[in-house]
């Protein structure tokens, strides 16, 4: 039952309050049980630390269904691709996963990506940095060849329990070193055979 939208958007209203999306039945609240307003002088980043979106990305992480969203809910019931839905399906179900650690006191977890561009010469990718960071990431690029630039990145993160978490993106280049193999995104599942596998051996030595 996750939804992108309570991880990755704010709305705000004609009259000043703001929700987790615009078909939202309920505005967000402050632990007082008041509405947080614009015009009041409350930010969306005082919305984004309240216990209000807190809980209702925790419902969505685990399932729950919260009852704000029934628009939603009553869609999918009647058959209807709802928002949620058409949402998730726009951000791409690779990134869904990923989800459950915004905002949930998981700063000290670090992802590398082997960045290798191979997958882009078959489906091109818009930029994958800004992709991780639109879900609440921070984001670190390094030279995925090059020890000491991944020891220079880890070395900038600042891992604590509470905060985003992390990923670097590692630069590499599929097949480096071998130059029958190096830039071609075949060799991903390829097999060499003997004659090949002798020359990649030569010219790794």
């Amino acid at each position: 039952m996750s939804c992108i939208l309570p991880f990755i958007n704010l709305e705000a209203r004609t009259d000043g309050t703001m929700a987790a999306c615009c078909i939202m039945q309920e505005t967000a609240k402050k632990d007082d049980g008041t509405e947080f307003n614009l015009v009041n002088g409350d930010t969306f980043s005082d919305v984004k630390n309240s216990k209000w979106l807190k809980t209702l990305q925790e419902d969505f992480v685990h399932g729950k269904k919260f009852e704000a969203c029934n628009n939603c809910w009553k869609e999918e019931e009647a058959g209807i691709e709802s928002k949620r839905l058409r949402e998730n399906k726009f951000w791409g179900e690779d990134f869904r996963p990923d989800i459950k650690s915004l905002d949930l006191k998981l700063g000290n977890i670090c992802a590398v990506i082997d960045w290798n561009g191979s997958a882009a010469q078959l489906m091109p990718q818009d930029d994958l940095a800004n992709k991780w960071k639109a879900f609440g990431w921070n984001v670190f690029t390094a030279d995925g060849h090059d020890d000491n630039s991944l020891k220079k990145t880890f070395k900038k993160i600042n891992f604590r329990i509470v905060g985003k978490p992390n990923v670097i993106l590692a630069r590499t280049t599929k097949g480096k070193g071998v130059s029958f193999m190096e830039g071609h995104g075949q060799w991903h599942h390829k097999i060499p055979n003997l004659e090949e596998q002798k020359l990649l051996f030569e010219e790794l030595k």
